[in-house]
């Protein structure tokens, strides 16, 4: 039994040692992908194209689809004190609540980008009418 110590030992060694290798292969597989996606999306944007449909590919059918959505505002304290400093001399009355309300519900103006990829459903459809 101690003679297949060793032996078991290494091919143990060998398994950490190929997981360790995916994970990198996997880590450096999702960063060369964000690279691409940024890519796209600023090409979509510069051509001003929001969908582009790809009939022939490998996985099928599919729609890339430009996604542009504006980031929600987070209500903190930080965030409600600082529309409340707007007004800190003024007395509180309907029309200050208003537009300290308005001012929380405006979006940061932050814009997030990102691609997403539709497959396209494979039925064919047929107009013929008996």
């Amino acid at each position: 039994m101690t003679e297949d110590l060793p032996s078991r030992i290494n091919i143990l060694l060998d398994y950490v040692s190929q997981t360790e290798r995916q994970k990198k292969d996997e880590k450096n597989s999702k960063k060369d992908k964000k690279e691409l996606e940024e890519q796209i999306i600023q090409l979509m944007i510069d051509n001003n194209i929001n969908v582009v449909r790809i009939l022939s590919h490998d996985i099928g059918p599919c729609d890339v689809i430009l996604k542009l959505t504006e980031k929600k505002r987070t209500l903190t304290m930080k965030c409600i004190e600082e529309s409340m400093m707007k007004f800190e001399s003024e007395k509180l009355n309907k029309d200050i609540l208003q537009q300290i309300k308005d001012d929380l519900s405006t979006p940061t103006g932050v814009i997030r980008k990102s691609v997403q990829i539709k497959k396209l459903s494979k039925k064919v459809k047929s107009d013929s009418k008996d």
